[in-house]
């Protein structure tokens, strides 16, 4: 009975203990790529769900500290029923420092990022006048265009999952903010990472 009860606690934590003994994520150079959705906001409206991609490289210390540098091209736009539209598109460059709280095959981290950011964002304003049956005729388009460059920086975290002693994928979330414009961009992402 005794032996009985020995094996089955063994078993039990057996996933456990294999768990803890995973080899220490050794240091060294990273190369990066990240695809992301996000939502964007200034200081007056959402501006519209958008896509984000880009690739980089970093380097790991020790299994729990982290850099990267990263250029991503990101896109958004929002479609009122009104016709009046947001669109923007651009790039950023971003620093990225991040700790890991473990150094298992999963490792939740957090990050800060700092950057700078290019956007060429185009607002079209539909021009109405009264239609004969009530609803307005559009008449044209009144179109607002303008280029930005601003720091951005914010913040995130994630887990990283060690795939293989050279893989990874990290699913993530974070916030990034620009200064002077305010924009606030909220995003959700997976980046692969592959080690040396």
């Amino acid at each position: 009975m005794r032996v009985r009860a020995l094996f089955v606690v063994g078993l039990t934590l057996w996933p456990a203990l294999a768990a803890s003994q995973t080899t220490p994520q050794p240091s060294g150079p990273e190369v990066l790529g990240t695809i992301a959705v996000s939502q964007r906001w200034d200081d007056e409206s959402r501006l519209g769900p958008g896509f984000a991609g880009g690739a980089g490289f970093g380097y790991r210390w020790r299994g729990h500290f982290g850099v990267e540098a990263r250029v991503e091209g990101f896109t958004h736009e929002r479609t009122f029923s009104s016709g009046v539209k947001f669109m923007a598109h651009g790039t950023r460059i971003l620093g990225q420092a991040s700790y890991y709280w473990t150094d298992r095959n999963v490792q939740p981290f957090a990050a800060g990022a700092f950057g700078v950011m290019k956007l060429r964002q185009r607002n079209e304003y539909p021009i109405q006048q009264p239609g004969p049956a009530g609803p307005p005729i559009v008449t044209g388009i009144q179109v607002s265009e303008g280029d930005h460059t601003e720091m951005v920086w914010g913040g995130g975290g994630g887990v990283r999952i060690r795939i293989t002693d050279r893989f990874a994928l990290r699913p993530e979330g974070g916030m990034l903010l620009s200064v002077p414009s305010n924009f606030m961009d909220i995003r959700f992402g997976v980046t692969a990472i592959v080690s040396w």
